[in-house]
């Protein structure tokens, strides 16, 4: 669960992630992306970021109320040793 100002936004529900504005009673309702989020951040440039059960990245635009891009990470090895890279999904 997070809030900024009088929005508070909780991941309860198995498809959606939900926000209840305490001024005006308003209820939005999300589109979940591919996992299932455990870790909400509201950023000031209107966007929202999610950290999902299996470790990828949620961005959502509050305009549009659906994923805007999910990332995960690819970890593995090459002949120079460990890597990691993020992909787009």
């Amino acid at each position: 669960m997070a809030s900024k100002g009088s929005e508070v936004f909780t991941n309860l529900g198995k498809n959606f992630i939900s926000s209840y504005n305490n001024e005006n009673n308003e209820v939005l309702v999300y589109r979940r992306g591919t996992s299932i989020p455990s870790k909400i951040e509201l950023l000031a440039n209107g966007k929202i970021a999610l950290v999902n059960e299996d470790g990828s990245i949620s961005w959502y635009d509050k305009a549009n109320r659906s994923p805007v891009s999910q990332w995960y990470l690819i970890t593995g090895n090459t002949e120079d040793g460990p890597s990691a890279q993020w992909k787009v999904f």
